[in-house]
């Protein structure tokens, strides 16, 4: 496997916008997909985000203190991330 040397960081307010800012990457090695501004997040979400996907991804979930959107509780975004990493 090549080395990644360019990762383009995608994010929307809706899981169908995060999957098509996504599908619209061009140039990059590898993606990542921000789930912390998604209006819609859910624990499905995770697997729709990767479904189908071209590059390699990165899944993340920012909270406030990461200079993120997610509100949620620290173990709700855990849950989403683990769902991810699954």
């Amino acid at each position: 496997m090549a080395p990644v040397t360019l990762c383009a960081t995608v994010s929307g307010a809706t899981t169908a916008e995060l999957v098509a800012a996504r599908d619209r990457v061009a140039g990059a090695d590898m993606v990542e997909l921000r789930l912390d501004g998604l209006a819609d997040l859910s624990d499905e979400t995770p697997a729709a985000v990767l479904a189908g996907r071209r590059l390699p991804a990165i899944v993340t979930c920012r909270a406030g203190w990461e200079g993120g959107r997610f509100t949620g509780s620290e173990a709700a975004r855990e849950v989403i991330l683990r769902r991810a990493l699954a």
